[in-house]
């Protein structure tokens, strides 16, 4: 008989405990995923010098870059002027 009594208590005991170990589980869990999903939470901070040699790296990689496409634009520059200098002296033979 006696555990008929305490059968209520005990539920509503399990209950709190059983929600508050399973909340706890839950913030765990959920902090976890979301390092996981940041990328930079689970690796160590970057020195100094490793960010300065990364921005060395992507300014060389950024004046490459204007290099070539200056490189570009001078060829396109040369071919009209070749090719308008054509056209003028051709213009110029018919007159």
């Amino acid at each position: 008989m006696s555990q008929e009594r305490d059968f209520p208590g005990g539920f509503i005991a399990g209950a709190l405990l059983g929600g508050i170990i399973g909340g706890v589980i839950g913030v765990v869990v959920s902090s976890w995923r979301r390092n996981l999903t940041d990328g930079e939470s689970t690796t160590l901070p970057k020195s100094e010098r490793e960010v300065k040699l990364e921005r060395k790296d992507e300014v060389d990689n950024t004046r490459r870059n204007l290099e070539d496409q200056i490189a570009q634009i001078r060829s396109t520059m040369d071919d009209m002027s070749q090719q308008l200098g054509t056209v003028i002296e051709q213009s110029a033979a018919e007159q």
